[in-house]
C-alpha cells in the first residue's frame, strides 16, 4: 500500500535548521569575502588619488605652484614666506569611487639646508617599458593624435577635451577608443603605460578605464604645457597620473622654497590613504 503521509511537521523543522546550519557559514564567508575586496579596491583606489595629487603638485613650476595655491585658498596668500601654511579639500573619483581629498602645504625652507643641486641628462634613466604614445596635435586650430604604431586620429578645431576610452573584452586584449576610433592592444601586465607628447594645442585628456588595467600616463617632458590628464568619473580600473619627465634637467637648479605636503584621502569620515613629501620649487 502506498505511503501517501509526506514529511512531518517536525522532519520539515529538522530540514530546514539543517539547511540553515550548512547556508550560514556559507553566506558569512561570502559577505566577508565581498567586504575584503571592497576594502582593498578602495584602497588601492585612494592611493593613486594621494599618488596623482602630489605628482601634479610636484610637476608643476614655482609660478605655477602659487597660481594654482591662489586658486584654491582665499585671501591672496604668499608662498614665498617662510610661516606660509594652507589647507584646502576637494573631492576627487578614482575607480568607481568618491573620495574626499584633504591637501596641507607649509613653507619649510628656513628649517632645511639644502644647496642647490646641478644634474645633467646622463644621471637621467627612462625605465618606463611604454605601450602607448599619443602624439598631440602641433596646430593650434586642428591636429591629429597619433598612437604609436596603430594609427591616428583627427582633432576638430572645436574639440577641447579628448576622451581616452579604454576597455577590454578579452584576457590581455585592451582596446583604446579616440572620438570614435579604435585600437587594439595586446598587452599581458596588470599595468599599461601611456606616454603623451605635443604641447601647441590646448588639450585636456580624460582617461576612462574599465578594462581591469591599471593605466599609467603622464607627460613626457616639461614641454607639454598645453596639456592637461585627468581621470574620469565613471571609472572602474585605476589611473595614476604621473609627474612628467623633465626637459630641462640638465640646467643649473635655481635656489628654491620648500614645503611639506600632505595629502590625506577620505571615504566616509574613514581614512584610507595619507601621503607626506617634501617638494621644492
Amino acid at each position: 500500500m502506498k505511503n501517501n503521509k509526506g514529511f512531518t511537521l517536525t522532519e520539515l523543522i529538522v530540514t530546514l535548521a539543517i539547511i540553515a546550519i550548512l547556508i550560514i557559514p556559507v553566506y558569512n564567508t561570502f559577505i566577508s569575502s565581498a567586504k575584503t575586496n571592497y576594502e582593498s579596491r578602495t584602497l588601492i583606489s585612494a592611493s593613486l588619488v594621494a599618488q596623482n595629487e602630489m605628482e601634479e603638485i610636484k610637476g608643476m613650476t614655482k609660478d605655477e605652484f602659487g597660481n594654482y595655491i591662489d586658486s584654491v585658498v582665499p585671501g591672496d596668500p604668499d608662498i614665498t614666506e617662510n610661516d606660509f601654511l594652507a589647507s584646502y579639500s576637494k573631492t576627487i573619483s578614482n575607480g568607481g569611487f568618491e573620495f574626499d581629498v584633504e591637501i596641507t602645504v607649509k613653507n619649510i625652507t628656513e628649517t632645511l639646508n639644502i644647496a642647490p643641486v646641478d644634474k645633467t641628462l646622463e644621471n637621467v634613466i627612462e625605465t618606463r617599458d611604454v605601450s602607448v604614445e599619443v602624439d598631440s596635435p602641433s596646430d593650434i586650430n586642428n591636429g591629429v593624435v597619433s598612437v604609436s604604431g596603430l594609427g591616428s586620429t583627427d582633432i576638430p578645431k572645436e574639440s577641447s577635451e579628448v576622451i581616452l576610452n579604454f576597455t577590454s573584452d578579452a584576457v590581455d586584449i585592451v582596446k583604446l577608443n579616440i572620438l570614435g576610433n579604435e585600437y587594439t592592444l595586446v598587452n599581458s601586465e596588470p599595468k599599461l603605460f601611456v606616454d603623451i607628447y605635443g604641447n601647441q594645442k590646448n588639450i585636456k585628456y580624460i582617461i576612462k578605464n574599465t578594462s581591469g588595467k591599471l593605466i599609467d600616463i603622464k607627460k613626457y617632458d616639461d614641454e607639454v604645457d598645453n596639456v592637461t590628464i585627468t581621470s574620469h568619473k565613471d571609472n572602474t580600473s585605476s589611473v595614476l597620473i604621473g609627474n612628467s619627465f623633465p626637459s630641462n634637467i640638465a640646467n643649473e637648479n635655481e635656489p628654491m622654497e620648500w614645503y611639506n605636503v600632505n595629502i590625506k584621502v577620505t571615504k566616509d569620515s574613514s581614512k584610507y590613504e595619507e601621503i607626506n613629501s617634501t617638494v621644492g620649487k
